[in-house]
This record gives structure tokens, C-alpha cells and sequence, in this order.
């Protein structure tokens, strides 16, 4: 028998059960977290998480801005974003769990973190930068010593 896809469960059940890996969305999801995603029952909203397709990956990311025809997402902890048609979404995570404590996406505190996270982006961005161009900086002259 053959073992379903991601993508195939959510379709078939209408809800998933992920753990989740990578480091794209830390601090708000870490390593081994629980996602639960329900399949998307029309326009998400903004600061909602989106299961899309992206080529050949699935990716768990941020919606930080609706458009006329998809998204724009972006990883809590990622510098870029990256515009996703609405065909693309498969689904909008509805709760998180961590060592056994789980928080659903209709907690306050849920939102609170998406709209800050969106709302500190170009402060983190330009001392991020900042930091990039430093290390550029300390290595030139580390390599001409």
C-alpha cells in the first residue's frame, strides 16, 4: 500500500497533522512542533499561516499581505517574500503544539505575534543588512592583514 502524501491527506481528511523542521518561522515554530492545518475554505486573512506549494516543496509561512489574486508570505525569521497565487495554498494552520501545550490560531496572542513579527520586518531588515555588510567589512580586512 502505497503511503499518502502530505498534500493527499489534507484533501483526503481536510485537516493535517505536521511536525515541522527548518528554521524559517522560529521563534513562533520550532523544530518538532506539531502544526495542525485544516484545508482552505476560501481567502485567508493576513497574518494567517499558509500551507503552499512552492516547486517541489511544501512550505508553512506567514501571509503578510492579501493580494488580488494570492499572497504575499514570508517566514517570521526569513528576510524575503515571496508572492503565491491563491491556487497554491493548501491550507492555513489552525493550531500549534509544543511539549504538550497547544495554542489555536483564534488565541489572541497568536495574532499578536504575526502582526508584531509583521510590523518589526524593516527593523530587523535593516540591522540585519547592517550585520551583513559588517561581516563583509571585518573579513576584508581580516584577509588583507
Amino acid at each position: 500500500m502505497r503511503k499518502m502524501s502530505k498534500k493527499e491527506v489534507l484533501e483526503r481528511e481536510g485537516v493535517l497533522l505536521s511536525s515541522t523542521f527548518g528554521t524559517s518561522m522560529r521563534p513562533f515554530l520550532k523544530e518538532k512542533d506539531v502544526a495542525v492545518i485544516e484545508k482552505k475554505e476560501g481567502r485567508l486573512s493576513l497574518y494567517d499561516i499558509a500551507l503552499y506549494q512552492s516547486g517541489e516543496k511544501l512550505l508553512l509561512h506567514r501571509v503578510v499581505g492579501v493580494l488580488e489574486e494570492g499572497y504575499l508570505m514570508r517566514g517570521d525569521n526569513t528576510f524575503s517574500d515571496e508572492t503565491v497565487k491563491e491556487e497554491a495554498v493548501l491550507g492555513v494552520m489552525s493550531e500549534r503544539v509544543r511539549g504538550g501545550k497547544s495554542i489555536s490560531s483564534s488565541d489572541r496572542r497568536w495574532k499578536r505575534h504575526g502582526k508584531r513579527n509583521a510590523e518589526s520586518y524593516p527593523v530587523r531588515r535593516f540591522f540585519f543588512s547592517l550585520k551583513q555588510r559588517l561581516k563583509r567589512i571585518l573579513a576584508f580586512f581580516a584577509w588583507s592583514i
